[in-house]
């Protein structure tokens, strides 16, 4: 497993706990809801707070040009400006905001002691919880599960060369996700089978496997979330959610690549077969 850090973090989704909560008005306010997301450079300019959270929050009666008014920041690259984002946000008189990603949640809470954050993406300490029911599954299974640490993006190569004649998992990491073309080649040179926990970026990439909630899930999630606190439910009541939907994808051309023959088995449970 190759993680950056020892609490780098695992897919949940959640609120920011001990803030006041909006209460509906009338069919005819306009609630404003504020989205703060730091991606990966290169970043596709089709945001998906764009596509899902609308869709997801029509579906529960807010339409923008009717009730609904959203607020979307993304930064792609450098997360220093994300305070003043943050900032931005809460100047725009957001009702909420959707926070994906620690750096953003840590931004948006700094920003304001009121506005309710409903947050998902990685975070502590998830992904020790991750390793330890890994090692659970893998010591079942007769095989060694080593954990490897990277600080920084010129220690990957030694890292996912120590994966050599095993196989490695890859967790989320902003790091991670900017040195992704990086991490899929060095895997390819090294010939180690790999598995990502964050799909797109990755699978886009040409890497072997995923297997983690689809996009559409955090985001129909996280309006549930905004739906509950803009009718009135406090944040400390909400429970933080972990993912109910999977998604597996598997990429032939990088498993043909790598000298790898994905069990039938496997490929008839696939979401998405890449050939």
């Amino acid at each position: 497993m190759i993680d950056r850090r020892t609490c780098v973090l695992a897919s949940l989704i959640g609120l920011s706990a001990g803030w006041g909560h909006v209460l509906a008005q009338s069919g005819s306010h306009e609630f404003r809801v504020g989205v703060l997301r730091q991606t990966a450079p290169p970043s596709s300019p089709q945001d998906p707070a764009a596509t899902f959270l609308p869709k997801a929050l029509a579906e529960l009666g807010y339409v923008e040009g009717r009730n609904l008014v959203i607020e979307a920041r993304r930064l792609i690259g450098d997360v220093e400006r994300l305070p003043a984002l943050a900032r931005d946000l809460v100047q725009a008189r957001v009702d909420v905001v959707v926070a994906v990603a620690v750096s953003s949640v840590r931004a948006a809470v700094a920003a304001s002691a009121t506005v309710p954050v409903v947050f998902f993406g990685n975070f502590d300490p998830a992904n020790d919880f991750f390793f330890r029911a890994m090692a659970v599954r893998a010591k079942a299974l007769g095989v060694q599960l080593d954990r490897v640490n990277v600080a920084a993006a010129g220690e990957l190569d030694a890292a996912i060369e120590r994966a050599r004649g095993g196989g490695l998992v890859v967790v989320g990491d902003p790091m991670f996700a900017t040195n992704r073309v990086l991490i899929v080649e060095l895997v390819r040179r090294f010939q180690v089978p790999a598995m990502y926990s964050s799909a797109r970026l990755f699978m886009d990439a040409g890497g072997l496997m995923s297997y983690l909630a689809p996009d559409s899930w955090h985001w129909r999630s996280a309006a549930g979330f905004v739906d509950r606190i803009l009718k009135g439910a406090k944040p400390a009541d909400l429970p933080v959610e972990q993912p109910t939907q999977f998604e597996l994808i598997i990429n032939l051309k990088t498993a043909k690549a790598l000298g790898i023959t994905i069990p039938q088995s496997v490929l008839l449970r696939a979401d998405e077969v890449i050939q």
